[in-house]
């Protein structure tokens, strides 16, 4: 999946200078809410409440299974298993959707999550009156809610960039060749 490391690195800069965009582009939420007016229920009134264990476990989900196919599989440059995970993916999220409204993507669309917080670093803020302010960029951070799966995201997050900046070592190299078994069981035996 080449291409998704440009979404994936550019969601990045681009949240923390503009805040949470996935939430303003994603498509899938476009397509609930056109759902929603087409069928007269904009107010989402027969969507159901979210478990309360739910919490960001299903976006840490979303989050691990796409950084394993960025990172592990071989076969992630393949377009047939591009589409296969954006299938899989869509048709997840539209009826998580479908069952919870849109209030789903705050916590089960991992890209969405990721932004989110993200944005949460961001150098500029909002007070209280709505006025748009410079503060610490770790004062966002402040006012995100724990809830569970959160360090679940936050270590797939932080675990896969170790992993990818690992892997890129000169010793990590020597390992995998010296060791074909360990590049075998970890998936990494591709050449980039």
């Amino acid at each position: 999946m080449v291409h998704g490391q440009g979404f994936w690195v550019g969601i990045v800069p681009v949240s923390i200078l503009l805040g949470p965009v996935w939430r303003a582009l994603n498509p899938l939420r476009a397509l609930t809410s056109g759902v929603a007016r087409l069928s007269g229920d904009q107010e989402h009134s027969y969507s159901r409440s979210l478990p309360k264990g739910l919490g960001y476990w299903p976006a840490a989900a979303v989050l691990g299974v796409f950084v394993w196919m960025e990172l592990v599989y071989d076969r992630a440059d393949e377009p047939a298993t591009v589409l296969v995970f954006l299938a899989i993916y869509g048709v997840v999220q539209l009826l998580a959707a479908q069952r919870y409204g849109p209030k789903w993507y705050e916590r089960g669309d991992g890209f969405e999550v990721y932004s989110t917080l993200v944005a949460r670093l961001s150098p500029f803020g909002r007070r209280s009156d709505g006025r748009l302010v410079v503060r610490s960029p770790l004062d966002g951070l402040a006012g995100l809610t724990p809830a569970p799966g959160l360090l679940a995201v936050i270590c797939v997050l932080l675990g896969s960039t170790a992993f990818d900046g690992v892997t890129r070592t000169q010793y990590w190299q020597d390992l995998t060749t010296a060791q074909p078994a360990v590049a075998n069981l970890l998936g990494t035996a591709r050449q980039d």
